[in-house]
């Protein structure tokens, strides 16, 4: 009876200690709830936020994300909404959001922006509304409101932040903007309208007073109006390409006197004195690759004194005059491949006393004199290949000591020459340990590329042979070598030069026919040995044809 009394005791205060901690969880329970409900604001899903709420990045998020956060933005700063469902801003979006300085809202389906909705944001300095499907800026536009009902409306006016430097409208379909939008944008530094359906540039760009960098690539832009190169912008950059431009209106000192970088590459321009760029004295990057300019004239740079960068590729460039580089001492980059020229005269390129990188390549080029890189000492880089280049001066690369880079790989090259491996001090460039790689040539100062050549092995190259297996280094060692791989005759085809012995370059058509005979050995016997089968076949044949006749 006693040990049952001790057991229900036992279980009666099990039961109280159970009762008494569920009532306490349930207390802390409540003063949690209590707790959390004066918390600060969790950030919804698909979206990040900092602590302060100042931040705020969405992604694929649902169209009426911004109606979440509506209560808690009063304090952000930067809101990013991308790859989300919004297709339009109305008037009360942005309500008390009166501390935003950077708002995105790209890669979605917004084509409806009420009036006033981006009219809230005194200190915005940053919009990026790109890759949405915004038509026309500054003109009505019907959309439906959140009633249900069709409502007419301006895309954004900017006329009401002055602190506002960045505008990101690239993406979109815009066709024209009004010139109440571009007076609204005057204190705007960086405008990008890139990849949209523009027509012309006109008179209204003037009034962007304080632009700096303007980017309209990737429209369809046919004319430039001509107040446009006689406004007092203060652009640096200026980007053009991917458009159908045949010329740009002459721009004066007063309009380009700041511009550093413009870019008209892929239009229709036939002569570089259409871009009217002879004002623009401050330019350094220029370029005009991808249109139909035949001719470089020895005027087209000579007011250009500060151009660092020169790219003029893919044009139908037949011919460069004298003098057209005289005046660019500065120049450092020159890209003229993919054109049609056929010669280079010595004073081609004697200005060009900064040159760093010289691309030539796939043009027409036969013949490379010896005085062409005579002045560009600087000249690390050389890019020749793709040519039609058969000979080049022994001595063409004797006034290079910073060269690193030859490429003479695809031209008709037949016979190499000892001096295009010297330095200027007369010492062999390959004085390192051999460091080959399929048909490439290293060397301590430079690499020449010499594969797809129709180099000769024969005694044409004995020389040349002779002076490569002859250099050695201070230790008495042998120089890596340069690798020329033999195009003729055909039973040398595919070797290495230098790994030939000296009694099998000869030019004696007695030995070349020994050695062809030789090195066709095999393919002798093989159709020696098909012919033999052949004629007992076919006499086999005929005495089987005459037993038949004698039956």
């Amino acid at each position: 009876m006693k040990s049952s009394k001790i057991c229900n005791n036992i279980v009666a205060l099990i039961c109280l200690v159970l009762v008494l901690s569920r009532s306490e969880s349930m207390l802390a329970g409540k003063s949690d709830h209590v707790e959390n409900s004066k918390a600060p604001f969790r950030c919804l899903r698909k979206c990040l936020c900092s602590g302060d709420m100042e931040t705020i990045l969405c992604e694929y998020s649902p169209p009426d994300i911004i109606k979440h956060f509506q209560a808690k933005l009063g304090a952000a700063k930067r809101l990013s909404i991308r790859n989300s469902k919004i297709d339009q801003l109305y008037n009360d979006t942005f309500n008390n959001m009166l501390l935003m300085a950077e708002l995105t809202i790209t890669r979605s389906y917004m084509y409806g922006i009420a009036e006033k909705s981006l009219q809230q944001f005194p200190r915005l300095t940053h919009l990026d509304l790109s890759f949405n499907k915004i038509e026309i800026v500054g003109k009505p536009v019907s959309f439906m409101d959140k009633h249900f009902n069709w409502a007419v409306a301006h895309l954004p006016n900017f006329m009401t932040s002055k602190l506002l430097r960045y505008v990101d409208l690239s993406g979109n379909s815009i066709r024209h903007i009004s010139q109440e939008q571009l007076y609204g944008m005057k204190y705007v530094q960086h405008l990008n309208l890139s990849s949209n359906n523009i027509l012309r540039i006109d008179s209204g760009y003037t009034l962007l007073m304080g632009l700096k960098e303007l980017d309209l690539s990737y429209n369809r832009i046919t004319e430039v109006d001509v107040k446009f190169g006689a406004s007092q912008l203060l652009l640096e950059e200026l980007y053009l390409s991917h458009n159908y431009i045949r010329k740009i209106p002459t721009l004066e000192y007063f309009s380009c006197a700041h511009l550093e970088r413009m870019d008209v590459s892929f239009n229709d321009l036939h002569e570089i004195m259409s871009v009217g760029i002879s004002h623009c004295s401050n330019i350094k990057y220029l370029n005009l690759e991808n249109n139909k300019i035949s001719l470089i004239k020895d005027s087209d740079f000579q007011f250009l004194t500060e151009l660092e960068i020169l790219n003029v590729a893919r044009n139908q460039i037949k011919s460069i005059q004298n003098g057209s580089f005289d005046f660019n001492s500065k120049l450092q980059e020159l890209y003229i491949s993919d054109n049609s020229i056929t010669h280079i005269d010595d004073f081609t390129f004697f200005g060009l006393k900064s040159a760093t990188i010289m691309d030539l390549s796939k043009n027409r080029i036969t013949f490379v004199a010896e005085n062409t890189f005579n002045k560009n000492v600087w000249l690390c880089y050389l890019y020749l290949h793709g040519n039609k280049v058969h000979h080049i001066a022994p001595k063409t690369f004797k006034n290079l000591p910073l060269l690193r880079i030859v490429n003479l790989s695809d031209n008709l090259l037949t016979t190499p020459y000892s001096s295009w491996f010297l330095s200027p001090s007369g010492e062999f460039y390959f004085n390192v340990t051999e460091l080959k790689v399929e048909e490439r040539i290293r060397t301590t100062t430079a690499t020449f590329l010499t594969s797809g050549n129709n180099w000769m092995c024969d005694c044409s190259t004995k020389d040349f042979h002779r002076w490569a297996l002859g250099q050695t280094n201070s230790s008495g060692q042998a120089t890596a070598s340069p690798r020329i791989v033999c195009y003729s005759p055909s039973f040398h085809s595919g070797k290495n030069l230098l790994k030939l012995e000296a009694a099998k370059l000869s030019c004696d058509t007695m030995f070349h026919a020994k050695y062809f005979i030789l090195y066709h050995k095999r393919y002798f016997l093989m159709s020696t040995l098909i012919i033999l089968t052949l004629v007992a076949y076919l006499r086999k044949a005929a005495l089987a044809k005459r037993r038949f006749h004698n039956l």
